[in-house]
């Protein structure tokens, strides 16, 4: 897991209301809640406090089973996540991530991965109710 677990500055905020609710407190507890919600499988997930893109650069390729996105959801945003991440999953690890077909101006994420599905030949799989998106890697 990658996420900074920072309470969002005022123009960051403008542009996720959602997310701005949080102060640093409610932040730190999202962070305890998600190590909580994982810890059965502790010995095969890995917790990095940073930006999504400065982290990828220090995974190995083709050395993850799952990535899933679900941070900053313009296009821009997403499609750099998208490129960043991919390459880190295994052939035949899940690549995936949310708010496919999320409401909304702001949210780029359909976009971006329909334009990297085709790109880069994968099977798009949504779930509608959920809004989670997800592929099989190829590479």
């Amino acid at each position: 897991m990658v996420d900074r677990w920072q309470a969002l500055s005022a123009k960051e905020g403008k542009v996720d209301k959602r997310m701005a609710r949080f102060d640093q407190e409610g932040m730190d507890a999202l962070q305890k809640q998600a190590r909580d919600q994982t810890e059965t499988y502790s010995h095969r997930r890995i917790i990095l406090v940073s930006d999504s893109l400065t982290c990828a650069h220090y995974i190995k390729d083709h050395s993850l089973d799952f990535v899933f996105i679900d941070a900053h959801h313009s296009y821009e945003a997403v499609r750099d996540d998208m490129n960043a991440w991919y390459r880190k999953v295994r052939k035949g690890g899940v690549f995936s991530g949310h708010d496919y077909g999320s409401p909304g101006r702001r949210f780029g994420v359909r976009r971006a991965v329909d334009e990297f599905m085709e790109r880069t030949w994968n099977d798009l799989q949504v779930n509608n109710q959920s809004r989670i998106w997800w592929c099989k890697v190829k590479i």
